[in-house]
């Protein structure tokens, strides 16, 4: 999404709110594809600081996560921020971007990573369905949250296993 700042530019010290409707592509993150359900609600608030421009706002959306532990398609409500500082430039520029002040040149700027930024850092570090999710069995691959198994599963820490050889001695 292309933000036209071209009154902002005008007007030192300036601001403008803006709220939309922002489509959401496939994300792909550590093997796993994340899809959505729609598209993203953005609220940004940009200023003009005088040297730079900056934006701040959230991005909400529902996503098709995996559950870790049954593997189960669910879905979850993503609530994230974004915060970015843009500088303007000339159209030849060739310098390097700095991680926390980016880069633009002309009336609009693209706000599309820092909403897909947004979205990722909201994402949970382990995503699950609910939390007293049991998983599948490691044996037979069962959905243990539709009952028990006929697994007998030992869990043995390898290193005192010599330990159980001296008590059938």
């Amino acid at each position: 999404m292309k933000v036209d700042i071209s009154e902002l530019k005008e007007n030192r010290n300036a601001s403008m709110e803006l709220s939309f409707l922002e489509p959401v592509t496939l994300i792909k993150i550590g093997g796993e594809e994340i899809t959505f359900n729609g598209p993203a609600s953005v609220e940004l608030f940009i200023s003009n600081d005088t040297d730079f421009f900056t934006i701040y706002g959230s991005v909400s959306v529902e996503a098709f996560l995996r559950c870790s532990r049954c593997l189960k398609v669910f879905t979850f409500p993503l609530k994230g921020t974004i915060e970015a500082q843009y500088r303007q430039v000339s159209p030849g520029y060739e310098g390097i971007e700095d991680a926390d002040l980016k880069v633009f040149n002309g009336n609009e700027i693209d706000v599309t990573s820092d909403i897909k930024e947004g979205l990722i850092l909201s994402l949970p570090v382990k995503a699950v369905c609910f939390e007293e999710c049991k998983g599948l069995c490691p044996t037979c691959g069962k959905d243990l949250n539709k009952g028990k198994c006929e697994c007998k599963i030992e869990d043995i820490d390898p290193r005192l296993a010599v330990l159980k050889d001296l008590l059938k001695e």
